[in-house]
């Protein structure tokens, strides 16, 4: 998941949530760790949503919230 023209802090978390998706295949690939592949896919999930959600843009005003 790439885009042009991010902020610094969307930037971040997009790095962020590829590192956790790259450690979780990596883990699963190894199958010794399932516990830590599960809490990988889930925090790579979690700044996923982060990132397309936040920061909401009001469309009216085109205004960051």
């Amino acid at each position: 998941m790439t885009h042009k023209s991010l902020s610094r802090e969307e930037s971040l978390r997009l790095k962020h949530a590829n590192n956790n998706e790259d450690a979780c295949k990596f883990l699963g690939k190894t199958e010794q760790f399932p516990d830590w592949e599960v809490t990988t896919a889930f925090y790579a999930a979690v700044h996923y949503a982060k990132y397309k959600i936040f920061p909401i843009v009001d469309k009216i005003s085109n205004q960051k919230i």
